[in-house]
């Protein structure tokens, strides 16, 4: 097991790892959003109709709060946390992705 010391330089690389994530996140929906697509996620899409175009500063600014909080929580769980927070955002990435390239063959065809 590695010291909090010795593990801090590869809880910095997830840490900016799943905040560019959230960024990716954030351009990706807009580009959906942008060519008529909807958010499915009904508490992104409840912040957005509450807040306007402030949703992504706010979900930025709660990955990055939680984010920091699991690298100041070096235990157990927040290990856990950073690897189910990694892969659950790099899959809402993979998804949009793959639905904005699907969109744009889709409108190449008409």
């Amino acid at each position: 097991t590695l010291s909090l010391h010795d593990a801090l330089p590869i809880l910095w690389l997830v840490a900016c790892a799943i905040v560019l994530l959230a960024l990716a996140d954030i351009v990706t929906t807009n580009y959906i959003l942008g060519h008529g697509g909807h958010e499915i996620n009904p508490p992104i899409a409840g912040l957005m109709k509450m807040t306007g175009p402030m949703w992504m500063v706010i979900k930025l600014a709660v990955t990055v709060g939680l984010t920091l909080w699991i690298v100041a929580r070096y235990d157990r769980y927040g290990k856990i946390a950073f690897i189910v927070a990694l892969f659950v955002q790099g899959a809402i990435v993979l998804c949009n992705t793959i639905q904005i390239i699907v969109w744009i063959i889709l409108s190449r065809g008409k």
